[in-house]
């Protein structure tokens, strides 16, 4: 007889609470390792619902499953992991897709026309970067900003920005569609709004 997708969720929550238990008990690296392999799923199922991107649903699932590696000692009930799991990996994938105060390269086209009016010129964030002028003073800034993107964006910013690669070249460098590689640009630069580096020059540049 076929059990019931209930009953089957019951049995999980039981063997992870088990799991949960002898972790609390031996902080055993294999008994982590077990559980971490038994929720992935669960978690990636969570995030890729909020993100509806591989690539962020992933990147938020392994900081969900690290702040679990991090933080099992602290849940009380193991009975509600799934529960604890599912607010974590809300959290971290929600984070990611939330729209960002834009105060830097994110800037629409109008409001860089404003600011850059005095000089004539209304470059869009990623014509910016490019410009030989500007692109030597972002560098240090996206340098040291590219370890906190998804591997993936931070990759194709890496080789359009710094390695100054056409698109083209960068699809063929990653493995990836012409499609992907203007994508995954469009979505790093959001990552960089918050940066400190970056506030500081537009700080200045808005002077």
């Amino acid at each position: 007889m076929k059990r019931q997708p209930h009953e089957a969720q019951k049995e999980e929550d039981t063997q992870w609470a088990a799991l949960l238990r002898q972790l609390q008990g031996t902080h055993d690296e294999c008994v982590l390792k077990q559980l971490l392999d038994q929720t992935r799923g669960f978690v990636f199922a969570v995030t890729y619902h909020y993100t509806r991107d591989r690539t962020l649903a992933e990147d938020a699932r392994e900081k969900a499953l690290i702040r679990l590696a991090r933080s099992y000692a602290k849940i009380r009930d193991p009975m509600q992991l799934r529960w604890w799991l599912r607010k974590t990996a809300k959290r971290f994938a929600k984070a990611l897709v939330r729209p960002k105060k834009l105060k830097l390269v994110l800037l629409d086209d109008s409001q860089w026309e404003e600011i850059y009016s005095r000089q004539g010129a209304s470059p869009t964030p990623l014509e910016l970067l490019m410009q030989e002028d500007t692109r030597l003073v972002f560098e240090k800034a996206l340098i040291e900003a590219l370890p906190k993107l998804p591997e993936r964006y931070g990759r194709c910013l890496y080789l359009r920005v710094i390695k100054r690669l056409d698109p083209s070249q960068v699809a063929e460098t990653m493995g990836i569609s012409l499609a992907s590689v203007y994508q995954y640009t469009a979505r790093a630069l959001p990552f960089l709004a918050d940066e400190p580096a970056f506030k500081e020059l537009h700080d200045e540049m808005s002077k």
